[in-house]
């Protein structure tokens, strides 16, 4: 693994996705009140529906559809070469939406809201957030990698390197499946707590 990860690729992809939730937290302070009141009743619609609904395995593979649609991209993305710079906005809007997930529960919640914030995205969503940014710094190296044989008229054994690829990207999407599991379970058992 550590020959894979080109280290000068951490740094950025850290800052973007902080950038990201820089932007995501700003964000709010620039929408219309109209806006606010819209995210403050899809915020409260989206609890008690949460609070209410039994069919929890309907519920994880939601959540993991959606995580796999951002982990495609980034494999794609980096595999492709040529769309290498999507996984750079993949990260940024991952980071902008944690931000904006966090700025919205202030906003509807008061300092409280930060609180709930934490606790709502505790564990499954930090899991998720070093998953994809360590996913997206071996990707990206991955793609620096091939660039760089490519113009040095290097050699790649395509067949083992296409074969760790794929390894790489199903214990990634291993990890953000039990990502899931956790963030419908507990956020189950903190909605029966706090709201």
């Amino acid at each position: 693994m550590k020959k894979i990860i080109n280290k000068k690729f951490k740094l950025p992809i850290i800052v973007i996705f902080l950038v990201g939730v820089i932007f995501g937290i700003l964000f709010l302070f620039f929408i219309s009140e109209v806006d606010k009141l819209i995210i403050k009743t899809e915020i409260e619609e989206y609890l008690n529906l949460l609070s209410q609904s039994q069919n929890t395995i309907n519920s994880i593979l939601l959540s993991f559809k959606s995580n796999i649609l951002y982990l495609t991209i980034i494999w794609v993305s980096s595999i492709t070469l040529i769309f290498t710079p999507l996984i750079f906005f993949v990260i940024f809007y991952k980071g902008f939406l944690t931000g904006f997930l966090i700025s919205s529960f202030v906003m509807i919640y008061g300092i409280k809201g930060f609180m709930y914030s934490v606790i709502f995205t505790f564990p499954h969503e930090i899991i998720n957030i070093i998953a994809y940014i360590m996913f997206s710094i071996i990707m990206v190296s991955i793609s620096y990698k091939i660039m760089k044989s490519i113009y040095n008229n290097d050699s790649i054994n395509l067949r083992v390197f296409c074969k760790k690829v794929f390894i790489l990207y199903i214990i990634f999407l291993i990890i953000l499946f039990i990502s899931s599991i956790l963030e419908i379970f507990l956020n189950h058992f903190i909605i029966g707590i706090f709201f």
